[in-house]
C-alpha cells in the first residue's frame, strides 16, 4: 500500500502502527536518533521524533500527537459589526496523530510528498 492510498483510505496512526513503523526503520537505520519533545500552549501534546541517514540523505519523521477534538460550537452573533466565534471540545484521553516526513535540503527540513513513498 503505498503512503497515497494509505491517506485516502482514512486509515489512522494507531499506536501499534506507530511502533510497528519504528521498529522497522530502528532495524533497517542501526544509526537512528529517537527522542519526544513535549509541546506548548493551552492544548499542547508532544512530538515523537526519528532522524537518520535514509536513501535521500538524512531524513525526519516526526508523529505530533495533540488532544483529540471531540466538539466544535459555532456561535453566531446576529449584531451588526459582530463576530462570528468557534468553539472548540478537546478529550482528555483521546489523541490524534499526525505524521509528517522530512529530508534535509541545505540545513533546512522540507516535508516531502507522500506520493513517492511505498511501503
Amino acid at each position: 500500500m503505498t503512503c497515497e492510498s494509505y491517506r485516502k483510505s482514512g486509515e489512522n496512526m494507531t499506536e501499534e502502527k506507530w511502533d510497528a513503523l519504528c521498529e522497522r526503520l530502528e532495524e533497517q537505520y542501526p544509526e537512528l536518533e529517537r527522542y519526544r519533545e513535549n509541546l506548548e500552549g493551552e492544548h499542547a501534546g508532544f512530538r515523537e521524533v526519528l532522524e537518520f541517514e535514509g536513501p535521500v540523505g538524512l531524513m525526519r519523521v516526526v508523529r505530533v500527537s495533540k488532544p483529540a477534538v471531540t466538539g466544535v460550537e459555532h456561535h453566531y452573533s446576529h449584531r451588526q459589526g459582530a463576530t462570528a466565534s468557534t468553539e472548540y471540545k478537546f478529550s482528555d484521553t483521546e489523541l490524534s496523530h499526525k505524521v509528517h516526513v522530512y529530508k534535509e535540503v541545505d540545513g533546512d527540513w522540507q516535508e516531502m510528498d507522500a506520493a513517492g513513498f511505498t511501503s
